[in-house]
């Protein structure tokens, strides 16, 4: 009986001693040190700012694909610009053109100015200058008459100056085409003596009017005559005008 006392006893002191011990808990993988973060203040009024490192970063640039190289289709600088050269419109002047007066000589016995008007388109034509045969026509001691002078002007709006030729009781005008002169009007005074009064614009359509007088009733009154070109040909502006020289006047209005 004393012997399964102690029996008991030493049983349940084991198997306290056993329930108090506890199972060893298992060891945690050791990890690098990590740095103690310190929480930080509410900021105040003025936060303060870290400053920008003094270094100038170095910019990494990548590099564009290679453009392939082509042929251009049109090259603008190969394009040569050519200004037409405009056609001469009077002959080529001619220094040793021919200039036959021998009309000159006979005025005004056959009445001739219509000779002497081919005179000096023939001699135009050839090259002649103008002004030798403006100059013929002032030698009045040569041909002992006054045959008056020329004039230039011009009548067409082309930009060419025509050439007016006034001779004793009439006169011819020749402008410039294509290389040749042709004849406007040739006006010689075969009955009447025939003049140009004026020439201006006085209608302002760019293009000049040629004021003519022929007179009549043996030499007291002017018929009157307003001509302009209208492309083909010069026209007479107006009715035909009887006018005596008494009160004869021409202005523009």
């Amino acid at each position: 009986m004393h012997k399964t006392f102690w029996q008991i006893l030493i049983t349940l002191t084991f198997l306290l001693t056993a329930c108090g011990q506890s199972t060893p808990a298992p060891q945690a993988t050791p990890q690098p040190d990590k740095p103690t973060s310190t929480p930080s203040p509410l900021p105040t009024a003025t936060p303060t700012r870290t400053a920008l490192p003094t270094a100038t970063p170095t910019a990494s640039i990548t590099p564009l694909p290679t453009i392939p190289t082509f042929m251009p289709t049109f090259d603008v600088s190969t394009i040569v610009t050519v200004t037409p050269t405009p056609s001469e419109k009077c002959p080529i002047s001619n220094p040793e053109a021919k200039f036959d007066t021998s009309a000159f000589q006979n005025y005004p016995e056959n009445l001739a100015e219509d000779q002497i008007y081919k005179a000096i388109f023939d001699y135009l034509n050839a090259g002649g200058s103008r002004q030798v045969a403006n100059s013929e026509l002032l030698k009045n001691h040569k041909y002992e008459h006054p045959y008056d002078s020329t004039i230039e002007k011009d009548l067409t709006n082309d930009g060419v100056l025509e050439f007016i030729i006034k001779v004793g009781g009439g006169f011819a005008i020749y402008t410039c085409n294509e290389g040749i002169y042709e004849s406007i009007i040739s006006w010689p005074g075969r009955v009447y003596r025939v003049s140009i009064i004026d020439i201006k614009d006085m209608n302002n359509d760019n293009l000049p009017e040629i004021v003519v007088g022929e007179q009549t009733c043996d030499g007291h009154c002017l018929d009157t005559y307003i001509l302009e070109w209208n492309g083909q040909e010069l026209k007479n502006l107006i009715e035909w005008k009887t006018l005596t020289l008494s009160n004869a006047e021409i202005i523009d209005i």
